[in-house]
């Protein structure tokens, strides 16, 4: 449980969303893990949630606005449990 812990502070959960046609290109900046994704109500968008490294997250953050990714969230991992 402590290795979890240790691990999960070196990740940052990102919430983004994204238009269903560009998931390819948003998947694979995210790669090696495969995010979840979500319908939203608007037709053509999706949610995309991944778990990806801290060192990343300012790299990721304009490639992931350019792929078209929008209100995009951040949250440390150890925030999400309870």
């Amino acid at each position: 449980m402590l290795r979890a812990v240790v691990d999960a502070r070196r990740h940052r959960y990102v919430m983004l969303n994204a238009p269903e046609d560009r998931l390819d290109e948003i998947a694979s900046l995210v790669a090696p893990r495969i995010p979840s994704v979500l319908p939203l109500a608007e037709p053509g968008m999706v949610a995309v949630h991944a778990l990806v490294p801290a060192a990343d997250v300012w790299r990721l953050l304009p490639q992931l606005e350019g792929a078209g990714g929008s209100s995009i969230l951040i949250v440390p991992v150890e925030r999400m449990a309870s």
